[in-house]
């Protein structure tokens, strides 16, 4: 151990003495957790080949522009964990930060144009789509960011303390549903590190990464998004946001292009046939393209090999500049999509042919703009066309309701499909239902007040006031035949109105209130 930390420290502070970037870690520190957790390596490994086995019999690319049969949506949290202001990412880097994931993972980047005629057949479309986490552990509505100050500095020796709140970092949300991305300050040198798989389907004890809790992905904050505006010198080559796409390709199990062979500071190259990445449609390189830019004639390997190519610089998992990358081959895809099976299940969401109860408590999103809370008696009402995301599935997913009309309302069972429909069973078909002819609710819409008149005789009644995201706003009793409720504390909005007895719900209504 003494000897691998003077061997970082060295190569620390050759990094900074040559103004070098160390554009990924992630070879390295798997040297540390082999460290930590002896035989971490033969587990990744391991995982690595059954995998290949599980692509080669499963999930075969017939063609360049074929598309995957089933796309995998994976809920991403982004832990930005920041020391002064600067290094707070703003929100719509993130957001480019995931649409770049989105378009490269999709093959949808703009410059697919600029893959070479001899790689191009090889270049595949992954079927992963990323989308910021809906539901946070708790169960409540999340942008799927979260926010920490912190005065800690997270160094080579405390490489993993982002990922703990002791540590001055973020606990990491359950890692076994969600993609953790932590962004913090990892001094510029080093732009980013991600653990592989290194068991099915996921981390026994004593094996991965030695605690389920740091799996996921760490980057530098300068680089993440397209054209962050801190990417400045040396951090150019790293300004399209593909040290994120890099990062998660390791994530999903994919190793550095080259093998990780020869040196990947002095370019140095190691030709050794053994020292390769596992894949046949990625040439054999002896060593990474470390700020080689699009130098499209580098060949490190020439040394009578059959057959006799180029690097592939525009491979998202070698060292070259981001803007040469644009692409993963085939086998890559599959052994990915491959590791979303067998090594990281629980992450990845499929849109399909399935059935779900609604339960008090879920959320959902109407038209993208509405967010109600399933409450016991309250209903929400849906017209076909409308477009309906169910936030406690965390698939991030609009679907488009098939229903004429219909009122959703607790134990509803939604019957979702592959094409993205919805419909519904066993919920009221219309409000209506549950409007009571004993009372009525007036004035509707409400400027300052409104009415409950009714001719019950001998029940005590309540009155519960509701908002459209479920929360109680207003509960009393009703005292007579014609009570009077005030709204002037009231925002102007959708509210719902419901009334029960001392044993069972009696009505539940719409009140809007404008002003």
């Amino acid at each position: 151990m003494k000897k691998l930390l003077f061997f970082l420290i060295l190569s620390a502070n050759t990094m900074y003495a040559q103004q070098q970037i160390h554009k990924c870690y992630t070879t390295e520190y798997i040297q540390i957790l082999e460290q930590k957790t002896p035989d971490f390596k033969n587990n990744v490994h391991s995982l690595f080949n059954a995998a290949k086995v599980h692509s080669e019999k499963f999930h075969e690319h017939k063609s360049t522009n074929a598309s995957p049969d089933t796309v995998f949506r994976i809920p991403v949290v982004f832990h930005v964990v920041f020391n002064g202001s600067n290094q707070n990412t703003n929100y719509a880097l993130l957001q480019s930060q995931l649409d770049v994931l989105n378009e490269d993972f999709r093959r949808l980047n703009g410059d697919t144009s600029n893959t070479r005629a001899i790689f191009k057949d090889r270049a595949s479309d992954v079927g992963f789509e990323f989308f910021f986490a809906t539901i946070d552990p708790e169960g409540n509505p999340s942008n799927g960011v979260t926010r920490t100050s912190t005065s800690t500095t997270f160094s080579f020796f405390n490489l993993d303390g982002m990922k703990s709140s002791s540590s001055g970092g973020k606990d990491a949300w359950d890692t076994d549903k969600y993609l953790n991305i932590w962004i913090c300050d990892l001094g510029g040198a080093i732009l980013g590190f991600a653990y592989p798989p290194s068991s099915a389907p996921n981390w026994p004890a004593g094996q991965g990464a030695g605690n389920p809790s740091e799996e996921g992905v760490v980057l530098h904050y300068e680089v993440v998004g397209r054209n962050n505006p801190l990417a400045s010198g040396q951090l150019s080559i790293a300004d399209q946001g593909r040290t994120a796409v890099h990062e998660v390709g390791h994530y999903w199990g994919l190793r550095h292009i080259w093998g990780d062979s020869g040196n990947p500071f002095l370019g140095t190259p190691d030709c050794d046939i053994t020292q390769d990445d596992g894949f046949l449609d990625t040439p054999h390189m002896g060593n990474n393209s470390q700020q080689a830019g699009c130098s499209f004639s580098k060949n490190s390997c020439t040394n009578g090999e059959t057959p006799d190519e180029p690097d592939m610089v525009e491979n998202y998992m070698d060292y070259s500049t981001e803007s040469c990358q644009n692409m993963f081959t085939q086998q890559q895809a599959g052994l990915m999509r491959s590791m979303a099976v067998i090594g990281r299940p629980n992450v990845v969401h499929v849109i399909q042919d399935e059935q779900f109860s609604l339960n008090t408590g879920d959320w959902i999103v109407v038209n993208g703009t509405d967010t109600f809370q399933i409450v016991a008696g309250v209903t929400i009402d849906l017209q076909a066309g409308d477009e309906v995301m169910f936030l406690n599935e965390n698939n991030g997913f609009n679907y488009t309701v098939t229903d004429a009309n219909v009122s959703v309302m607790v134990s509803a069972t939604a019957n979702a499909t592959e094409n993205g429909t919805i419909s519904f069973s066993s919920s009221a078909t219309s409000t209506k239902n549950l409007i009571s002819k004993d009372f009525s609710i007036f004035p509707n819409p409400s400027k300052d007040v409104f009415n409950i008149q009714h001719q019950l005789e001998g029940n005590q009644l309540y009155m519960s006031l509701y908002n459209q995201v479920g929360k109680l706003i207003m509960n009393e009793p009703i005292a007579g035949k014609n009570n009077q409720f005030d709204t002037k504390g009231l925002t102007n909005g959708v509210y719902f109105i419901q009334i029960r007895n001392n044993s069972s719900l009696l009505s539940v209504s719409k009140l809007s209130v404008m002003k």
